[in-house]
């Protein structure tokens, strides 16, 4: 049977984020093969993400962040009586969404990982008064449901190698193929060699390290660019302070991508627990190669040492450093047309194309 008309479900739609912009360029795609969706939302605040989802049909849950312990519940139980009718497929994001895949077939579920704090060892982030063996304890009942739950993802897609392997070690009995988040490659049309160096993410994620790096390295230029929370914005502000060659720039408005990325030198990434940004991806449409981080055993999904950029054994400012400095205007511009090609698989055409197709044969099963 033809896909004629999809549920997106999601946990979020709650930051200028790389879920929130696949999901909007999934949106244009299937406008493009006029396949009708409705957006189901866990969390969702129209302020705090992108304009695009307010001229949307989307329902939501709350727009207001629980606790972090009960968030995640509510969540779950939100999502576990999400039973929909009239539609051909469900693509879920974000894993607490799942609690309602066993209702809603054929699905699949887009993810860039396993739950941090549940898999890999990352903190919860409760600030509830837990003694530590509670804590413990509710981390493993939140484990077990989340194990449940998966149980009705018919197909799931990672992001690049190192979620691929992070997502089959949580889920070793689920089928797990690797599909990069899309761009519009398009739209990237501007690219000229550059004359400075760019960091356009989150400011948690590792930005410190890169700012650090170009303090010892006054003759090069690197624009900063992302959002965060306000200790995070007064820490890196202070970090450039008194350095002329680092420019904190601020939240970048979409329309302004194609110029801050066809005017870099290279786009800088770093970190160790995400196969590929958009940064990284935007940088390679411009014809912009990548400076990021080996995440597991020099492997990087989409970078090709010497073709499409540099990998670096970690995030330390000296190691940053060289790695600029072997990145140079004439070298990075001499990787344009590899960085091109190597977009062409980032297309919200091939994605949309791929995820359509599961779908249908899902539907067979």
């Amino acid at each position: 049977m033809t896909i004629k008309r999809v549920a997106i479900i999601t946990e979020f739609l709650y930051n200028f984020g790389g879920i929130e912009k696949s999901i909007l360029e999934l949106t244009k795609g299937l406008k493009e093969k006029n396949i009708e969706y409705d957006i189901y939302c866990g969390l969702y605040d129209k302020e705090k993400t992108f304009d695009d989802f307010k001229h949307m049909n989307v329902r939501t849950f709350t727009s207001q962040k629980k606790s972090a312990g009960l968030h995640s519940l509510w969540l779950r139980w939100k999502f576990s009586r999400l039973k929909l009718s009239g539609y051909d497929g469900y693509i879920f994001f974000g894993f607490h969404s799942i609690a309602a895949a066993k209702h809603n077939h054929p699905n699949v579920i887009w993810e860039q990982g396993p739950l941090s704090y549940l898999y890999l060892g990352y903190d919860a982030g409760i600030k509830i008064r837990f003694k530590k063996i509670i804590k413990n304890i509710y981390l493993k009942i939140l484990k077990n449901i989340d194990q449940r739950n998966i149980k009705g993802v018919d197909h799931i897609f990672s992001l690049g190698q190192w979620s691929n392997k992070k997502l089959t070690e949580a889920y070793p009995n689920m089928p797990n193929e690797i599909l990069v988040q899309p761009i519009d490659i398009k739209k990237y049309n501007i690219s000229n060699p550059g004359t400075y160096y760019l960091s356009l993410t989150r400011l948690q994620k590792k930005v410190d390290q890169v700012i650090l790096a170009f303090q010892k390295l006054p003759d090069k230029e690197l624009h900063v660019y992302g959002n965060g929370s306000e200790e995070d914005k007064k820490k890196i502000t202070k970090l450039a302070s008194g350095y002329p060659n680092i420019k904190i720039k601020g939240f970048a408005d979409e329309k302004d991508l194609p110029n801050i990325y066809g005017n870099c030198i290279a786009g800088i990434s770093l970190n160790p627990d995400e196969d590929f940004t958009m940064c990284l991806m935007e940088a390679l449409a411009s014809g912009k190669p990548g400076i990021s981080i080996n995440p597991d055993k020099n492997t990087k999904h989409q970078i090709t040492v010497e073709k499409t950029g540099i990998l670096i054994k970690n995030y330390s400012p000296e190691d940053i450093a060289n790695a600029v400095r072997k990145l140079d205007q004439l070298s990075a511009y001499k990787l344009k047309t590899d960085c091109k090609e190597r977009s062409k698989s980032f297309s919200r055409e091939n994605y949309v194309k791929v995820i359509l197709d599961r779908l249908e044969k899902n539907q067979k099963v």
